[in-house]
């Protein structure tokens, strides 16, 4: 997934997430977490220490670090927390779609209002709800 590379794998519509994975597990998959509280990231670098996982993980605290780490790593998945001060997840995703179009974009949050749902679905792939498990993360990325 990574742009400029020639194993670069585009996602088509109709094409799944398991199916881009297959073609591209060779190399560690690369993914940017993303959330302002320092306990969740703590959480999600635990996971990634622990479980048999083959990712390239790299964590910021909020949609500006995870701007500024991208201009020099792009991530095959990004995965954000929508509540954060400053920019939120939205925006971020919003960002990442429009300059990184083929970084997969997944958003994770407690919230569920009505609103929020209808910006996250314009600008993720995916969406989870927190409390985000080791297991559903798993299960939804690897």
């Amino acid at each position: 997934m990574r742009m400029g590379t020639t194993d670069h794998v585009a996602l088509t519509p109709g094409a799944t997430y398991s199916s881009w994975r297959a073609m591209t597990a060779r190399q560690p998959l690369r993914i940017l977490f993303v959330d302002d509280e320092q306990s969740v990231l703590n959480a999600l670098r635990r996971t990634v220490r622990t479980e048999d996982v083959n990712w390239d993980a790299r964590f910021a605290g909020s949609g500006a670090d995870a701007l500024l780490e991208m201009q020099t790593w792009e991530p095959d998945i990004i995965v954000s927390d929508m509540r954060m001060p400053g920019m939120d997840g939205a925006a971020l995703l919003e960002i990442v779609a429009h300059t990184y179009p083929h970084t997969v974009r997944v958003m994770f949050s407690g919230q569920s209002d009505r609103a929020s749902a209808l910006r996250i679905s314009r600008v993720a792939h995916r969406f989870l709800s927190k409390p985000l498990t080791t297991e559903r993360l798993l299960e939804n990325i690897s």
